[in-house]
């Protein structure tokens, strides 16, 4: 059985991790969503939605970005 060599194992990592870093960089500048507000993190990543959907709270945390950044979030 043929074992991957460690640098092609980092040079997939290294691959993976420009890709987050370039599709990050796009949704916060270049994406057509970009110019609306809310939180970056949440423009960056699904996470913190999945988050709160998953905690149960993601009524509570939508009404919290209302309120906080207006009626489009």
């Amino acid at each position: 059985m043929d074992v991957p060599a460690p640098r092609s194992i980092l040079g997939a990592i290294g691959l993976f991790l420009t890709l987050a870093v370039v599709v990050a960089i796009y949704r916060v500048t270049l994406d057509p969503l970009a110019k609306f507000p809310g939180p970056r993190v949440n423009a960056i990543s699904p996470i913190p939605g999945i988050k709160a959907l998953l905690r149960g709270r993601i009524a509570f945390e939508n009404k919290l970005l209302h309120d906080k950044h207006g009626p489009v979030v």
